[in-house]
């Protein structure tokens, strides 16, 4: 018997499916009744949908709030409607050890009280996967409008991004070092609306759902199966689910989407693709620069398998691929050697210490490596209130930071070494069995979503290496909602 069979057969959690199974029972007259009850799934999808639309806007204690709101209404769903039971999944059991780090982290923390207040985000971010997850559960094919979100949301932060930097705007804070370059190749960085305003998590968010536009654009290329909409071939997964999300949201905007033909689709689809890489291009961050480069590997690598596997009988496909590719680079290089900007940014990555921006970092991390090692077994505690204590006691003068600047780094910090090791674990397994899963025998658009959520946890993951927006909630209810995607994720044959 496995861990996770072990767990579920615990006594632990029968008690706890026993004591569900007793409050329903006594609470059937409200299940039958009541129509907020009868209609609670629906009020806590609505909630999970409105709070990855608001987080493009709105502050981190207002989007707190939507899913603490959620996660209660969640809790009365499982106390009042009949059949509702705890159960425990490999992901489950993965996320629940993250989770238990950062609790023993804090409880050990010399700092406590600062570190409670970064262990309540860290719940309120667990709390967005357990409600992502459950809204999947009770309907598989919101995966693919979660998806199709996301896109819209990439694609209109990117289309107020080109409008920054097309009309110009004034950057907020000391973004780029002029000290090196020619006044004349300073980058105008775009940062949208996602608060706080700064073009770094401007960038890191359009690399964590810049795979759902691409998933869009090649969704149902394989039509295995196809109904007709007006004459236009759509899959029925995609017209079930803009029917479902259309009585969810209320809102006629969705089912437009119902309405195009495959063509207009992907052709809309490519468009955003496209004013997304200018738009993060336009950012200036330097991390998603690498990103992007990564993610476009992981494309290639997974794009190439599924033509090779997937559309064996079509070979033309295979030159058309790599028409794309030697396109794209040598499109990336035009654009590259055109811009001048862009190549002193870029260059500004290899400048080493004669870089403001990269010496403020190399100070960072040496002052962080020193706090791991003096406190590598438990960690400092949670969140950057108590990373600000104690970095005070290491920092050198003039170097004042919020964070570690690197998501690993920052998580040995707060969480020591054993907490390093079970994060590196985690990500490890969603991406080695996520890779595994898109090599099985699995139906195409089953793979097509698949790649999206690996594609987006690599480059959110390549981002993380040196910056630490992944821990703002915009980007971290995307990661947890890629999370959530794969652990609903079942096998199923072609």
């Amino acid at each position: 018997m496995s861990v996770i069979e072990n767990l579920n057969n615990s006594i632990f959690v029968k008690i706890l499916n026993n004591s569900l199974e007793s409050i329903q029972k006594k609470l059937l007259f409200l299940s039958e009744n009541s129509f907020f009850i009868q209609n609670i799934d629906k009020i806590i999808t609505f909630l999970a949908f409105l709070v990855l639309v608001t987080s493009t806007f709105l502050d981190s204690e207002k989007l707190g709030l939507i899913i603490i709101g959620a996660f209660a209404l969640l809790t009365i769903k499982y106390i009042t409607k009949p059949n509702s039971k705890i159960g425990i999944d490999h992901f489950d059991f993965l996320v629940i050890l993250y989770i238990l780090f950062f609790c023993l982290a804090t409880l050990f923390s010399s700092w406590f009280i600062d570190s409670i207040h970064g262990l309540i985000k860290m719940f309120t971010y667990f709390f967005s996967y357990i409600v992502f997850k459950d809204s999947i559960k009770e309907n598989p094919n919101l995966r693919l409008l979660y998806l199709i979100l996301l896109a819209i949301l990439c694609t209109s932060q990117s289309l107020i991004g080109i409008h920054q930097q097309v009309f110009g705007v004034e950057a907020l804070a000391g973004w780029q070092d002029m000290n090196n370059i020619d006044p004349t190749q300073a980058m105008t960085r775009v940062f949208g609306t996602l608060k706080p305003l700064n073009p770094n998590l401007m960038a890191g968010y359009l690399i964590a759902t810049m795979p759902a536009i691409l998933g869009c654009a090649f969704y149902n290329f394989k039509k295995t199966d196809s109904c007709t909409n007006g004459g236009n071939p759509i899959s029925p997964v995609v017209q079930e689910s803009l029917t479902d999300v259309s009585k969810c949201m209320a809102t006629g905007s969705w089912r437009a989407f119902a309405k195009l033909d495959g063509i207009q689709f992907n052709l809309i689809a490519i468009l955003a693709l496209f004013a997304t890489f200018l738009t993060i291009i336009a950012t200036g961050c330097r991390g998603s620069y690498v990103s992007i480069a990564v993610q476009m590997l992981a494309f290639i690598a997974i794009s190439g398998h599924i033509i090779w596997h997937d559309f064996k009988d079509k070979t033309y496909l295979r030159k058309i691929w790599l028409g794309l590719i030697l396109t794209g680079f040598l499109g990336v290089l035009g654009l590259i050697f055109t811009q001048k900007a862009l190549q002193a940014r870029i260059l500004s990555i290899f400048a080493q210490r004669d870089d403001s921006s990269n010496s403020f970092r190399f100070n960072v991390y040496q002052s962080s490596i020193k706090m791991f090692k003096d406190n590598y077994l438990c960690g400092i505690g949670v969140g950057n209130w108590a990373f600000r204590e104690v970095y005070g006691l290491y920092m050198r003068t003039g170097f004042d930071a919020l964070g570690a600047y690197s998501v690993p780094l920052e998580i040995a910090v707060e969480t020591g070494v054993f907490g390093l090791i079970n994060f590196l674990a985690f990500i490890s397994t969603a991406i080695i069995s996520t890779g595994k899963k898109i090599c099985s025998n699995i139906s195409y658009n089953e793979k097509i979503i698949l790649s999206i959520t690996l594609i987006s946890i690599i480059g959110m993951m390549m981002h993380g290496i040196v910056d630490t927006v992944w821990f703002r909630p915009q980007i971290q209810f995307v990661f947890w909602l890629m999370i959530a995607i794969l652990s609903t994720s079942k096998n199923e044959d072609n």
